[in-house]
C-alpha cells in the first residue's frame, strides 16, 4: 500500500512539474489556464499612466488565435489601391498621369480622391531642403520627375493634376499649426500650402502634405515618416480652421473671417480630436463664442472610435454623474480610469456605455482593440475639478 501511494505521489509530482513547464513555455496553454480564473470587474490600479497605461487584468474564457484586427475597406479602398499601384510608364507627364488615374473614377469626389492618393502615397517630403532652407524648383513637372517636395510642391502637383483631370482647383497659402508648433506660438509669415478643389460646385479643403505622413524632431532636425492619413482628404472647414489659416480669408470657407490674432488664440485641436467624431460646426461655434475655452486632450489611435456621447470640455465637475457613450466596430474593451480605479464600459453590439461620478483629479478613457493586447491605449483625458471652480471660471470669463 505504501509503495502504491509513493508511486502515485511521484507521478503527481512529475505531472505538476510538466504542467508548470508547459504553462510557462506554451502561450496557448497559458491562455487556456487563465481562462479558468475569474477576473475582477474593476479596481485595477496603475502606478503611473501614459498614452499606453499598464496592462489590465482582462482574461478570456477560451483560447483564440492571436490575429490582430485590421481596418475594413472603406468606400475609397479600390481607388486608393489603384492610385498606389500606378505603373511608372504613366508617370511621364502630368496630363498622362491624370488621365490614367481618373479612369475608374465616376464622380468629382472620386476623381479628387484618386489624384490626392497618388500625391500622398508617391511623394517623399524633402527633409534635406527643409532642414537646410535650400529649396529647389517645386513646379509640378519637377515634383513629378523627382517624387520629392515640400508643401509648396505638393500643392503645385495636386492642382496641376486636377486641372488636367477637369477639376477646378487652387493652391492655398497660409499659416499652419503643424511641425514645430507649440501652443501659444505666434506667426510672422506664412509657412504652409494646401489645396481647395471644387467638388459638385462647392469648394472643399485638402492637405496632401499632411496626408503623406508626419514629422518628428531628431536632434533638432526634421525627420519625416511616410504614413497615409485619409483624414486630410475633404476636411470640414470648421475643423480645418483649427490648424490651417489661409492668407486670403475667402478660403476659410466657414462663413467667418478670422484674423491671424484670433487664429493664434484659437484652441489647438488637431486631427486626433476630430477623428473621434465630434461635430465640427458645434465645436467651432463653441470655440469662437468662448462657450468652451479648454478642450479635452486627445491621443492618436489607429482604429475608428466614435464619441457618440462624450463631453469635449476638458473640465468635469467632481461628483456630477455623467453618462458616456462610445461606438466602435473594433474595440474589445473600453475603460474609464478615475485616477487609479478602473471602470469598464458595458458593451452592446458596437456601443459602449457607462454612467459615472468622477471622484479623482483626472479621468482617462482608454481602449483595448485586440483581446490579447497587453496594454490599453488612452484616447481622451479629462480634468476633474470642484463645481465651485467651474462656476467661478465661467463668471470670470463673463459667461
Amino acid at each position: 500500500m505504501m509503495r502504491r501511494l509513493l508511486a502515485i505521489s511521484i507521478l503527481l509530482s512529475i505531472v505538476a512539474a510538466a504542467s508548470y513547464i508547459l504553462y510557462n513555455t506554451n502561450a496557448d496553454f497559458k491562455t487556456f489556464v487563465s481562462g479558468l480564473i475569474q477576473s475582477p470587474n474593476e479596481g485595477n490600479s496603475l502606478d503611473s499612466l501614459s498614452t499606453s497605461p499598464s496592462p489590465d487584468s482582462i482574461v478570456h474564457q477560451k483560447a483564440r488565435k492571436k490575429i490582430p484586427k485590421t481596418l475594413k475597406p472603406d468606400e475609397f479602398y479600390a481607388l486608393d489601391e489603384y492610385a498606389r499601384k500606378t505603373p511608372k510608364r504613366y508617370e511621364v507627364t502630368v496630363s498622362t498621369l491624370a488621365q490614367y488615374l481618373i479612369k475608374p473614377a465616376k464622380t468629382d469626389i472620386e476623381k479628387a480622391r484618386v489624384l490626392f492618393t497618388w500625391v500622398a502615397s508617391h511623394l517623399k517630403y524633402d527633409d534635406k531642403a527643409f532642414n537646410s532652407g535650400d529649396y529647389t524648383d517645386y513646379s509640378a513637372e519637377n515634383v513629378l520627375r523627382n517624387k520629392k517636395a515640400v508643401c509648396d510642391g505638393y500643392g503645385n502637383i495636386l492642382k496641376a493634376l486636377c486641372d488636367a483631370a477637369g477639376l477646378e482647383a487652387e493652391k492655398v497659402i497660409g499659416y499652419a499649426k503643424g511641425y514645430g508648433y507649440n501652443v501659444g506660438d505666434t506667426f510672422k509669415e506664412t509657412d504652409h500650402a494646401w489645396n481647395a478643389i471644387k467638388i459638385d460646385n462647392e469648394w472643399r479643403l485638402f492637405d496632401a502634405t499632411w496626408a503623406n505622413g508626419y514629422g518628428t524632431n531628431v536632434k533638432g532636425k526634421l525627420v519625416s515618416t511616410t504614413k497615409f492619413d485619409s483624414y486630410w482628404f475633404n476636411v470640414a472647414p470648421e475643423a480645418f480652421i483649427f490648424t490651417h489659416l489661409p492668407e486670403q480669408s475667402n478660403w476659410q470657407l466657414t462663413g467667418d473671417s478670422l484674423t491671424l490674432a484670433q487664429y493664434e488664440k484659437l484652441p489647438y485641436l488637431d486631427e486626433t480630436f476630430f477623428k473621434l467624431g465630434f461635430n465640427p460646426v458645434e465645436v467651432y461655434n463653441d470655440a469662437i463664442s468662448g462657450k468652451v475655452k479648454v478642450f479635452i486632450e486627445t491621443f492618436s489611435n489607429d482604429f475608428p472610435i466614435n464619441a457618440a456621447q462624450l463631453p469635449y470640455s476638458k473640465n468635469l465637475g467632481r461628483g456630477n454623474e455623467i453618462t458616456l457613450k462610445v461606438q466602435s466596430d473594433y474595440a474589445e474593451k473600453i475603460v474609464l480610469i478615475d485616477d487609479k480605479t478602473w471602470h469598464y464600459f458595458k458593451k452592446e453590439n458596437n456601443t459602449f456605455t457607462l454612467s459615472h461620478k468622477p471622484t479623482g483629479k483626472q479621468l482617462w478613457i482608454c481602449v483595448k482593440i485586440n483581446w490579447f493586447d497587453k496594454n490599453v491605449h488612452t484616447i481622451i483625458r479629462y480634468k476633474v475639478i470642484d463645481e465651485e471652480k467651474i462656476i467661478t471660471t465661467m463668471l470670470n470669463d463673463g459667461l
